[in-house]
């Protein structure tokens, strides 16, 4: 299942036409939600519970992918569910939004620091 904030999101596509587009590209189902992430856990949780055939009946039977810290990540959070988090999505690494924070304030090398080289 795809849960996007602009493809499903009944605010950005309330006729759910971006979803609908999709889903026949992926052939992946798209969830309407009212709630945006990382706020619309119970709206993915009710759609599990009306489709027991997919054998998801609790939050640790899922696991949220995405390339948002702030949204993905967090509504794996909140949820009790895994997250994946993938560091290069679709947008450039410079226009997302923890990157777009940090190059401004000088902060240009975004590479982890080994535990030896931390002084």
């Amino acid at each position: 299942m795809i849960v996007s904030n602009t493809s499903g999101a009944t605010s950005i596509d309330p006729e759910g036409k971006l979803a609908a587009a999709v889903t026949q590209a992926t052939g992946v189902t798209v969830l309407p939600h009212n709630t945006k992430k990382p706020g619309c856990g119970p709206e993915i949780m009710e759609y599990f519970r009306q489709h027991p055939e997919t054998g998801v009946t609790r939050p640790d039977q899922i696991a949220v992918v995405g390339d948002r810290l702030t949204t993905d990540v967090m509504l794996a959070n909140m949820m009790g569910s895994y997250a994946v988090f993938v560091k290069d999505g679709v947008v450039p690494r410079e226009e997302t939004s923890v990157v777009s924070i940090l190059f401004p304030c000088g902060y240009y090398n975004l590479e982890a620091a080994s535990p030896d080289t931390i002084t």
